[in-house]
């Protein structure tokens, strides 16, 4: 009895939407942290670690927005009903892994193209041409971006020459 009204308690007090900014809020400060060990800058210009420093950054200030926005709108002792939505989250987070296992042997033109492609249609926003173009689109400007304007280069596999 004092077990089911323990975790009662503990669920009323830490919400499902509250604690899952928390855990990105968490992770995003060990990753920018993690990111800190490596030389931000270089003599030659940007080291290694100034992008994954930014993306730290951008993850730990995501993450408390989202915490302090949605502290502020949850209603005490409210369910948080998952819909048919929240299948998608396990979907997207595959696609990720999948873009991370790919991007060596194809290269992110490639599986940048094929993540942000399938993504953009998991999430139902577009028909599956349009995701294929915002893909492409998306691939070659971070590509561009990276390579050509921060002299990062990405990974070129087979298109890479």
């Amino acid at each position: 009895m004092n077990a089911e009204r323990g975790s009662a308690a503990l669920g009323s007090r830490w919400p499902w939407p509250l604690l899952a900014p928390l855990a990105v809020l968490l992770l995003g400060v060990g990753y920018t942290v993690a990111a800190l060990r490596l030389p931000l800058q270089t003599a030659l210009g940007v080291g290694p670690g100034f992008l994954p420093f930014l993306i730290g950054l951008f993850i730990v200030a995501c993450a408390a927005w989202a915490l302090a926005t949605r502290a502020t709108a949850i209603p005490p002792d409210q369910p948080f009903p998952l819909g048919e939505e929240a299948g998608r989250v396990p979907l997207l987070l595959a696609l990720l892994v999948a873009y991370l296992v790919l991007l060596i042997p194809l290269g992110h033109l490639l599986s940048g193209m094929l993540m942000a492609s399938a993504s953009i249609w998991v999430l139902g926003r577009r028909p599956w041409w349009a995701a294929l173009g915002i893909g492409v689109a998306l691939s070659a400007g971070s590509w561009a971006l990276f390579d050509l304007v921060l002299g990062l280069p990405l990974p070129a596999g087979p298109l890479g020459g």
